[in-house]
């Protein structure tokens, strides 16, 4: 079975059954990338109420800039806590030593 988790599907499925279907795309997110943390954006994600563990609303603005430290190989050499064009970093190695970004990349 296909998830409709757009504005369409909102509308073609109804709130319950969209909310379902966006709940087991985050499952599946989760089990597939293993983050640390997962942040929904978008202007329907608001209607999903409560949201499983690990998981908040974040505003869109901030996706690009997160998708960008996500793949900065540069970042992956700095300490965890520093600062870098205003953004916080997180972890950034992996618990084997590898650094994020290019563990993302294999």
């Amino acid at each position: 079975m296909p998830f409709d988790v757009r504005a369409g599907g909102l509308e073609r499925l109804g709130k319950r059954r969209w909310r379902k279907h966006t709940l087991a795309v985050i499952a599946l997110l989760r089990a597939a990338l293993e983050p640390d943390y997962v942040v929904l954006g978008g202007g329907n994600a608001k209607k999903l109420g409560e949201l499983p563990a690990g998981t908040r609303l974040g505003a869109n603005v901030n996706a690009f800039a997160g998708g960008f430290k996500l793949w900065d190989v540069a970042a992956a050499d700095r300490p965890e806590g520093k600062t870098h064009d205003g953004l916080r970093v997180g972890r950034t190695r992996l618990k084997d030593g590898r650094p994020r970004a290019l563990a993302r990349a294999e």
